[in-house]
């Protein structure tokens, strides 16, 4: 299912903080900027955004890649924090060019390999727990699906062998564009039914009863923006 809406990110009301796991990492922040550095060849290290993620609410943030120095790998995704661990033996949901949980590629080649520059985002549905994941804001399609989580909470964390300097960004919004993979390899020309839309105060503007705005698009992109009298 292809889903073009736009609503409240509600990790925007969750304040937190991020903290390391108990391997010889280091991990700096200014403000909204994070510097991570494994020490131990070989073994990442782990950092997560220590908070409690809204309850049957989506969430969304994504991770600016400012420097990645040669031979120094990150990888963006979530976390349960009793699963976050020391190096390998952290578990979660993670991207870097492939799916891992951490310790393992369990998906090769989902989408292009993040660089310096790049912005990685990570949205999670709460109803159903599936973890979809873009790169510049284009969306490589929904990476897990876990089904309802009952119970089960999870939060940002990066994952970096070697050394990073990355900013940790929570947009106002939600992506609008939500596919699978199958979807996501397709492209997105087709025809698509406009449900809702964002004035420009900020404000969700629903398409009037009776009305109907189907828009032609021809080609792959990231966003599309677009003015519409209704």
């Amino acid at each position: 299912k292809i889903e073009a809406t736009m609503t409240t990110n509600a990790l925007t009301n969750v304040n937190g903080k991020w903290i390391g796991d108990e391997t010889s990492g280091e991990l700096k922040q200014d403000g909204t900027f994070l510097t991570l550095k494994s020490n131990s060849p070989g073994t990442p290290f782990n950092a997560r955004y220590d908070c409690t993620t809204p309850d049957g609410q989506d969430w969304y943030f994504q991770v600016k890649l400012n420097t990645i120095p040669k031979n120094s790998c990150i990888s963006v995704g979530v976390v349960n924090p009793e699963e976050m661990l020391p190096g390998w033996k952290t578990r979660g949901m993670f991207f870097n060019g492939n799916l891992t949980n951490g310790g393992a590629a369990l998906v090769t080649a989902f989408g292009p390999y993040p660089k310096e520059g790049d912005s990685v985002g990570v949205f999670v549905t709460n109803s159903n727990q599936d973890v979809t994941f873009y790169v510049n804001e284009k969306c490589l399609g929904t990476g897990f699906s876990l089904g309802p989580r009952g119970g089960k909470v999870f939060c940002p964390c990066i994952q970096v062998s070697g050394e990073a300097t990355v900013e940790f960004v929570i947009p106002d919004t939600l992506p609008s564009v939500v596919m699978t993979r199958e979807q996501a390899t397709q492209g997105v020309s087709d025809e698509w039914k406009l449900i809702q839309a964002i004035n420009e105060t900020g404000r969700a503007v629903h398409v009037p009863e009776g009305r109907e705005i189907v828009l032609h698009l021809d080609e792959s992109v990231a966003k599309f923006d677009l003015s519409i009298r209704v």
